[in-house]
């Protein structure tokens, strides 16, 4: 007769008791632990373990629960100890380099994929992950030569097909994304992750029709946790109580909130929409049009008949690019803050000067984070052009350039706020700052999207690899007619060439032509 789980604990308990400096006393403990879903306790014991004798398995297996438990930094030593033990043991040298990985140090992680490449060529899964290495890397000529060598060893394998895809994405190869994700789909009707590069495909290429019905089916499995009351499907709104929700990146919901309006317009609206509202754009969001109440996110959400994401309402609502609704500004900041803000920024006005904000720093934890901030050092050539002054909007991540920059261009770069971004007050006065500026210039973040709600002249430096939302080979966007995007023209370099053209055409401005109409722009 077999024990229960709570008689196993206490039999373990009492081993440890009486043994308490037994190392294989506490290993087995916190395998018991980790197949009882307690984690924490179990990190605890196999740490216990290793401290009394270390043991090659013991590294191994708290690694992988620190990687369960996304501490991959935390699980690097454990593996590396665990590889010292079996250098050529491929399983090792995998984890170890997909931790790297995740990690955010794919460079590191390189020797040890190729290790594993070459200890066991004919496996298709450390073809894979080495590409996923180099992709990372933007070394994407390699990424896909890895791809072709995993295909060769497994030929009918849907993840590869979707790695591939996924590439041809990042290289602004999208024809050839979707041919290589069709043949993911064929082999595998169900793999959410090459329906929503599918999805991604086509909506870049304005194809929104089949885009929105990819990405609405992969989205609940993927991103949305489970909705709070029956999901919105076009059905009539007369009389019921709809809630937004905002489950995705602040920009997203930035861009899509314009919706709200047109709910309101439709033949039967709805009676009361709410938004489910991520806390720093509180303030931002607060009296949009078509919002009757704002719910802080993680606040009681209160009773609804209906819910809809947020990100489904372009297709609920039958948008193609030509019938995107752009007539803005559907956002307005306070008519206070900018009375305040306007007061502080006048000084820096003379001469004629024109004010130029500058956001060069996404979030660094964005798995692509990479291939779109820019080091504020780029901009230094700016600092000469006599016409302009710059102005910091950069809050978060990306503050720490500041001084460094200041010491070299002697205080070029005025910043007018403390850099944090942690209450709604924050991003309100971003928004008012942005409508005393002549021109917004910023990396693809909310910065972006919130001067184009506001309709302020704003340049964008996109990565050739952009955003499916900027579409491709466009200057322009048609989701804000104020917005001049500035793209990539080389592969795997992030936004370095945008970020050359941009400059090019700021140091062209002169006295005689800093007109700032948006026919200028």
């Amino acid at each position: 007769m077999s024990l229960s789980p709570a008689d196993e604990e206490e039999g373990f308990r009492l081993q440890l008791q009486l043994l308490p400096g037994d190392a294989r006393v506490h290993s087995q403990f916190a395998g018991f632990l980790a197949t009882q879903g307690r984690a924490a306790e179990a990190i605890e014991q196999y740490e216990r373990a290793i401290s009394l004798q270390a043991n090659p398995r013991d590294h191994q297996r708290l690694a992988a629960l620190l990687n369960n438990e996304r501490r991959f930094s935390d699980a690097i030593p454990h593996l590396q100890a665990a590889l010292a033990a079996a250098p050529e043991d491929v399983r090792r040298l995998t984890d170890l380099g997909n931790t790297l990985v995740n990690a955010r140090q794919p460079e590191e992680a390189l020797p040890f994929l190729r290790q594993a490449v070459h200890c066991s060529p004919a496996e298709q899964a450390t073809h894979n992950n080495l590409a996923l290495a180099l992709t990372d890397l933007g070394r994407f000529a390699e990424a896909e030569q890895s791809l072709f060598e995993a295909l060769r060893w497994k030929p009918a394998h849907a993840p590869t097909y979707n790695n591939l895809g996924h590439l041809y994405i990042m290289m602004g190869r999208h024809a050839e994304a979707i041919g290589v994700l069709e043949r993911a789909l064929q082999y595998d009707p169900q793999h959410a992750l090459a329906r929503r590069n599918r999805a991604l495909t086509h909506l870049a290429l304005g194809d929104f029709e089949r885009g929105w019905l990819d990405y609405d089916w992969c989205a609940p499995g993927i991103i949305q946790p489970a909705d709070p009351a029956p999901l919105w499907h076009g059905q009539a709104l007369a009389g019921k109580r709809l809630l937004l929700t905002a489950r995705q990146g602040l920009g997203d919901l930035v861009q899509f909130i314009r919706y709200a309006r047109l709910l309101k317009a439709l033949p039967t609206p709805p009676v009361h929409v709410a938004l489910e509202c991520p806390l720093p754009l509180l303030k931002v969001l607060a009296g949009v049009e078509g919002i009757d109440q704002l719910i802080a996110l993680g606040d009681p959400l209160g009773t609804f008949d209906l819910s809809v994401p947020v990100m489904a309402l372009p297709r609920l609502l039958c948008t193609t690019v030509e019938t995107i609704p752009a007539k803005g500004p559907y956002l307005t900041a306070d008519p206070d803050r900018i009375a305040a803000w306007r007061q502080r920024l006048s000084p820096l006005r003379e001469r004629g000067r024109r004010l130029v904000g500058l956001y060069w720093q996404g979030n660094p934890h964005h798995q692509w984070d990479r291939f779109r901030s820019i080091q504020l050092g780029a901009f230094e050539p700016l600092t000469r052009v006599p016409t302009i002054r710059m102005i910091s909007l950069q809050r978060g991540p990306g503050i720490e350039q500041i001084e460094p920059f200041n010491r070299l261009t002697r205080g070029a770069l005025h910043v007018p706020t403390d850099g944090q971004q942690t209450t709604p007050e924050h991003l309100a006065d971003t928004a008012a700052i942005m409508m005393e500026l002549d021109l917004v210039i910023t990396v693809d973040t909310v910065t972006a999207h919130l001067a184009g709600a506001l309709a302020r002249p704003v340049w964008v430096a996109i990565a050739q690899a952009a955003d499916w939302r900027w579409l491709t080979g466009r200057s322009d966007s048609p989701w804000y007619p104020t917005m001049r995007l500035f793209a990539s023209r080389e592969r795997s370099t992030g936004v370095r060439s945008s970020r050359r053209l941009l400059l090019r055409s700021l140091t062209k401005w002169s006295d005689s032509y800093f007109r700032f109409r948006l026919d200028d722009l």
